[in-house]
C-alpha cells in the first residue's frame, strides 16, 4: 500500500488495477485484445491437408484451441516463421497461403463472456500503429488477404468501402491507379489507407473500443518491487537490491505479496489530451505485453552531417517534400540511401514526381540476400523495375533519372548539399551534389519506457534488442520473456513481421494467461 501512495503524490493520479496492459495498437495490439475479450477461436473440424495436424485437432473437436496442448498441436509445423504457434494459427487461418491458394478457414470464433479478461490497450494514435502514420497510396508488401485480423474479411470490408466512396469524388489515401469510384479493386495487394481503415473498422466493430487508450505514451515499466524479484532502475538500468523495499516495510511487518499471488508490472505514462494538456496515468498489472512493433526509431549512419537540415529518415518525410513541388523545382537530384522495400518506395516515389535520383546502397545489386530476390515478379513489378535499375539496366532507368552507386556507403554530408560517397572498400570516393537526403536503412523498436533500454531482455544482454539481429527472448510458445514472469513480447519483436503471423503470438499469449488464470482459481 505504501507504494501506492508514492506513486500518487508523484504522479498526481491514483494507479488503476487490470488483468493486462498491453503496449502498442497495432495489429498484434488489436489481435491480443480480441482474445482477451473473451473470443475464443475453434477447430471446425473439416479435414486440414496437415494429416498429422488435422489427427491432432479431431481429438478435442469441442475444445477451444486456447484451452488446448498448443505446444503438442504446432510440433512439426514449418513455415516462414521460427515461432511454431505462429505457423499453427497461419496454417488454420489460411491453409496452404504460401502456395498461392485461397481456401476458407478452419477456424470458427465464439464469444464466451466468462472467459474475458480484463486489460488495457495504450497506443500513440489510433488503433492500427505504425500502419496510420505510412504514406497511404503504398501498397502493402502482403497481399490483402494476409492483413486480415481474427472473424472479419478484408476482401468484405473494401467491398463495402468502396462501394460506400461512389461518390465520384477522389478518397483521400487511395492507392495508385484506383478504378473509378464504385468498382471494387483487385485485393491481392492493398494500399496502406486502405489497411489502416481495416484496422480502425476491426476496433469499433467488434466493441473493442473500451479496451483502447489512444494517444498515450508510455513512459516506464518496470516490476514493483517484490521479495525475490529483480529490480532495475527506472532510469539507471542497473540491479536494484531487495534492500531498498524492505527499508519501507517494519521489521514486524509481513510480506504484503500473498503466497500464490503474481507479483504486479507498473505502467505508467500521459495521455495528450489536445491543446499541450496532458493527463498522466498509472496501470498496475500482473502482465504486460510489449506489442510496440519495430518502426518507433530510424536507425542512422553515423556520420558527419547526419544531422544537418537536408537530411530526413523517412518516406513520410520524403513524401511531403514531394508534394510540397519544392524538389521538382530544385535542379540537383535526391539522394536515397538503402536497399530495402522503403529505399524503393522512395525512389517510385521521387520518379513519379519527376525527381532525378541518386541511389547508394552498400550491397552489390545482384547480392541473393537483397529482398527482391524473394518477391515474384507477378505480384511485385514496381520493386523489380527499381531492381532492375539498382543492376544497370538502362531500359528501367527512368530515362537517366536515376544513377546507381552499388556498394557504396555514405562518408559525409554537407549542408550546402554535397555528399561525399565512399566504396565498401575504401579505394573511391565521390562528391555529389544533391538536393536532399533520405536515410531509409531500417528501424529499431524505441523501448526507452523499460530499464536499460531493455537490453537485458534481449538474446544477446549487451545489445540493443530489434527483430533481427537481438530478438526479445521469449519462449516461442508461451512468448513470455525468458528473464521476466508476466512480461510477454509479440510481433516484429519476437521476429515476426507479417501480420499473417503476428496473430499467432496473440494465440500462445492468451492461452498462457487463461491458464494461468485457472491454475490460481483452483489455488484459492
Amino acid at each position: 500500500m505504501k507504494a501506492d501512495k508514492r506513486i500518487e503524490n508523484d504522479l498526481g493520479c491514483k494507479p488503476q488495477t487490470t488483468g493486462v496492459v498491453i503496449v502498442g495498437n497495432g495489429p498484434a495490439g488489436i489481435s491480443l485484445s480480441y482474445q482477451l475479450a473473451g473470443n475464443r477461436p475453434y477447430f471446425k473440424g473439416r479435414s486440414h491437408h496437415d494429416d498429422i495436424l488435422n489427427l491432432k485437432l479431431q481429438e478435442k473437436l469441442k475444445v477451444s484451441l486456447v484451452d488446448q496442448d498448443i505446444e503438442y498441436l504446432s510440433e512439426g509445423l514449418e513455415g516462414r516463421s521460427s515461432n511454431p504457434v505462429a505457423l499453427l494459427f497461419d496454417t488454420l487461418a489460411r491453409p496452404m497461403a504460401d502456395l498461392g491458394q485461397d481456401h476458407e478457414t478452419h477456424l470458427s470464433w465464439k464469444y464466451e463472456s466468462s472467459e474475458a479478461i480484463p486489460h488495457v490497450v495504450l497506443g500513440r494514435g489510433p488503433p492500427g500503429g505504425a500502419w496510420q502514420m505510412m504514406k497511404g497510396e503504398m501498397l502493402t508488401l502482403s497481399l490483402g488477404s494476409w492483413m486480415e485480423l481474427p472473424d472479419c474479411s478484408f476482401k468484405q470490408f473494401l467491398h463495402k468501402l468502396h462501394v460506400a466512396n461512389s461518390s465520384g469524388r477522389p478518397r483521400s489515401g487511395t492507392m495508385t491507379g484506383m478504378p473509378p469510384p464504385g468498382v471494387v479493386p483487385s485485393v491481392n495487394r492493398a494500399s496502406v489507407a486502405d489497411v489502416a481503415s481495416y484496422y480502425q473498422h476491426y476496433v469499433r466493430a467488434n466493441k473493442l473500443e473500451p479496451f483502447f487508450r489512444d494517444a498515450c505514451t508510455v513512459t516506464s515499466v518496470r516490476r514493483l518491487p517484490a521479495r525475490g524479484h529483480h529490480v532495475y532502475d527506472c532510469e539507471s538500468g542497473e540491479l536494484e537490491t531487495d534492500g531498498c523495499w524492505e527499508e519501507e516495510k517494519g521489521e514486524d511487518e509481513e510480506d504484503e505479496e500473498e503466497e500464490g499471488e503474481e507479483p504486479l508490472w507498473e505502467v505508467r505514462g500521459f495521455e495528450d489530451r489536445g491543446s499541450g494538456a496532458v493527463m498522466p496515468f498509472c496501470y498496475h498489472a500482473a502482465n504486460v505485453v510489449l506489442a510496440t512493433g519495430t518502426f518507433d526509431r530510424q536507425n542512422r549512419l553515423a556520420v558527419d552531417g547526419e544531422s544537418c537540415a537536408i537530411v530526413h529518415h523517412s518516406v513520410a518525410e520524403l513524401g511531403a517534400l514531394l508534394a510540397s513541388g519544392d524538389l521538382a523545382r530544385d535542379p540537383n537530384p535526391v539522394l536515397i540511401v538503402g536497399a530495402g522495400l522503403s529505399a524503393a518506395d522512395a525512389v517510385l516515389a521521387a520518379l513519379e514526381r519527376g525527381v532525378r535520383v541518386l541511389h547508394a546502397f552498400r550491397r552489390d545489386a545482384r547480392d541473393r540476400e537483397l529482398v527482391f530476390a524473394r518477391l515474384p515478379t507477378a505480384l511485385y513489378p514496381e520493386y523489380h523495375r527499381v531492381h532492375a535499375m539498382m543492376r544497370g539496366d538502362e531500359a528501367a532507368a527512368a530515362g537517366g533519372g536515376y544513377r546507381a552507386f552499388a556498394r557504396h556507403r555514405v562518408h559525409s554530408i554537407r549542408d550546402d548539399g554535397r555528399v561525399v560517397l565512399a566504396s565498401v572498400d575504401g579505394e573511391m570516393f565521390t562528391t555529389v551534389r544533391t538536393s536532399r537526403v533520405v536515410v531509409l536503412v531500417g528501424s529499431a523498436p524505441d523501448l526507452a519506457f523499460m530499464p536499460s533500454g531493455g537490453r537485458h531482455l534481449g538474446v544477446h544482454a549487451d545489445q540493443p534488442i530489434d527483430g533481427k539481429r537481438n530478438r526479445f527472448d521469449a519462449d516461442c510458445v508461451t512468448y513470455e520473456s525468458a528473464k521476466e514472469r508476466g512480461l510477454f513480447a509479440m510481433g516484429a519483436l519476437v521476429g515476426d513481421t507479417f501480420v499473417r503471423f503476428i496473430v499467432g503470438g496473440a494465440l500462445g499469449i492468451a492461452a498462457t494467461l487463461a491458464r494461468r488464470r485457472k491454475l490460481l482459481a483452483a489455488e484459492r
